[in-house]
């Protein structure tokens, strides 16, 4: 047809799987890849704690100083990922 446009594809969204107990942000680069329990967690202290998805990673989600993994032992802005 003269004149019918063609669309490219949007892109997808990206995706983050945050922890809310330690504040950890996944990208999540495959939806086949995603994990459900937070390797910190289960690293550090052996409890399975649920990830959640967002658009936002952790460090946009919540105002500075009530982010999740601000009130564990440690936790520095360097190591938070926010500078």
């Amino acid at each position: 047809m003269i004149g019918e446009r063609k669309y490219a594809p949007s892109p997808p969204e990206r995706l983050f799987l945050n922890c809310p107990r330690c504040g950890l942000s996944i990208r999540q680069r495959r939806q086949w890849l995603a994990i459900e329990s937070c390797p910190r967690c289960l690293g550090r202290s052996g409890i399975p704690v649920t990830l959640f998805v967002s658009t936002l990673p952790v460090g946009e989600l919540y105002v500075d100083g009530l982010a999740p993994g601000d009130r564990l032992p440690g936790a520095t802005p360097e190591r938070r990922g926010t500078t």
